[in-house]
């Protein structure tokens, strides 16, 4: 087995015009061209595994900034307003606050790409409680997992004969470690929902103008019985027709599906196989994917890893690079 990160997919990918992503357990499957960077997700001739597995493509669209939230115009407008330095008629500084959601769908990445910058960034720390807690259930659900089929030494076989995890943490922790060190952590006793994160953000007003922002009505309900500015971003529907894409947010699907339903396969001139890294879940936490595979052009590729991985290190070192 090799480890590979999701900058390091188009290794993979460059071998393939169009190709299948199937998301093991899912009744969609996503039909891609690698080279036109589009996406189009299509029904499954037959239903495979839990129905919700079409919700779980989706929400990889979604996390991969391919598939666009419907209000994401005013969304972008309300961020820009935000990295402006105390516009007039709003003499306190503005700070985005984040609300757990925020990270399971990356959006961080997604207001990044579109903005080129992002504003002030505050986190409750009731956010990394619990993604740390949610992380922890996970292991021990995949423990529990492999020690109850008898196959300890082999993760993977286990996952092939079982309902997937879901493994949404995975992607929210990805998400929280690339930007925690643009975070502002403001610290909580008590976390027990929705309502001590917001109360978190609304003891900021004295110093800022918090604005708070997801993608769940009911935290949004008590933004607004504390006051606080906010949006809601919607979540958008599973279209019928192909999706345009550029080529990082392809890779970023691949990662995310992989995360969601413990193996996505790739169909086409090669075959391959997407997994969560079996041995330390911290891998799939930092972008590493798992590749399975027998396709000879391919292992070659990936024999070449170590050469790819030195030269990115010595031209970051680069002086001016």
């Amino acid at each position: 087995m090799t480890l590979v990160h999701v900058d390091e997919l188009p290794i993979i990918l460059n071998l393939y015009g169009r190709f299948k992503a199937v998301p093991r357990g899912s009744p969609l499957l996503l039909d891609i061209d690698w080279v036109e960077a589009r996406v189009r997700p299509s029904q499954r001739k037959r239903l495979l595994g839990p129905r919700g597995g079409g919700l779980l493509v989706r929400d990889a669209l979604l996390a991969a900034g391919i598939l666009k939230p419907p209000n994401l115009r005013e969304v972008l407008g309300v961020v820009a307003d935000c990295i402006s330095e105390a516009p007039p008629g709003k003499p306190l500084p503005c700070v985005l606050c984040l609300d757990t959601n925020v990270f399971y769908n990356m959006f961080l990445t997604l207001l990044e790409e579109e903005l080129g910058r992002l504003p002030r960034l505050v986190a409750s720390s009731c956010i990394s409680r619990e993604l740390a807690g949610r992380l922890e259930a996970y292991k021990a659900q995949r423990k529990m997992l492999v020690e109850k089929r008898g196959l300890v030494d082999s993760v993977k076989n286990a996952f092939s004969q079982a309902p997937p995890l879901k493994g949404d943490v995975l992607v929210a922790y990805h998400e929280y470690l690339k930007y925690l060190g643009s975070l502002e952590v403001v610290s909580k006793k008590e976390c027990r929902g929705d309502e001590d994160i917001v109360r978190t953000y609304a003891r900021l007003k004295e110093k800022f103008r918090p604005v708070f922002v997801t993608f769940d009505d009911a935290a949004r309900g008590y933004a607004l019985a504390y006051g606080l500015d906010n949006v809601l971003v919607q979540t958008p529907s599973l279209p019928g027709s192909a999706l345009p894409a550029t080529h990082r947010r392809v890779q970023r699907l691949l990662y995310v599906a992989t995360m969601l339903h413990g193996e996505v396969e790739l169909k086409g001139d090669h075959d391959v196989k997407l997994r969560v890294p079996s041995r330390l879940l911290e891998d799939a936490a930092r972008g590493f994917l798992e590749v399975d595979t027998g396709d000879r052009e391919l292992l070659r590729e990936l024999e070449r890893l170590p050469t790819y991985r030195e030269i990115s290190r010595l031209l970051e070192r680069r002086p001016g690079a």
